[in-house]
């Protein structure tokens, strides 16, 4: 039986899941110690990310029109909400890598990864508003993300149909989403290491 494009990416995706959630600057959101530098610095590096990719999506949504389903949403708005009033903001040391879009079928991948993170979203929001930070944070930008009544059921079942239809190619689909994950896993990991290190160098000078 021919297991459903849906559930081949969560199986071919699943690794790269666990490692995007294990990096520190991630999973600290979710910790009963998160501090307001650490809850700051994470918002900032979610901006420069999806700042960055915005205009990629933009483009890609122009040029390739992909069914309604898949659109990704533009966090932009409620990430500048929330960061706007930081006491102090962050510029990316390494540059963002641009998403990989040039047919559906990697739109598709990218949307996967990307709707995906709306459910995680609203887990850490719930665990945000129990936390100390409560008191001096709105938490916009994951309050704005959880209101989004995104069905993840539904996205997979029109995926599913796409696939049935001949519309997508399954492999190019699942690459797509595994680089999505990639590209996440490896600047968000590199650019906290490094502005952690500048933040200390300053510190002790």
């Amino acid at each position: 039986m021919l297991i459903p494009l849906s559930e081949q990416l969560k199986q071919a995706t699943s690794p790269y899941h666990r490692e995007l959630d294990k990096l520190p600057v991630l999973k600290n959101m979710i910790s009963a110690s998160l501090s307001a530098r650490q809850y700051e610095a994470a918002m900032l590096y979610f901006s420069q990310c999806f700042n960055a990719w915005q205009p990629t999506l933009d483009a890609a949504v122009q040029l390739l029109n992909p069914p309604a389903f898949a659109i990704i949403d533009n966090q932009g708005s409620a990430l500048s909400t929330e960061t706007d009033s930081f006491s102090y903001q962050l510029k990316p040391t390494i540059a963002v890598p641009k998403p990989i879009i040039t047919s559906i079928d990697q739109y598709l991948g990218y949307s996967y990864v990307l709707t995906g993170a709306q459910l995680g979203a609203r887990f850490i929001l719930r665990k945000l508003q129990k936390s100390p930070l409560a008191e001096y944070y709105g938490f916009n930008y994951y309050a704005s993300v959880s209101e989004n009544t995104i069905d993840i059921n539904h996205w997979k079942i029109n995926l599913d149909k796409l696939v049935k239809q001949g519309n997508c190619e399954p492999q190019a689909v699942i690459d797509a989403a595994i680089t999505c994950f990639t590209q996440l896993i490896t600047w968000f990991d590199q650019e906290a290491k490094i502005s952690s290190k500048k933040r200390l160098s300053l510190v002790q000078n």
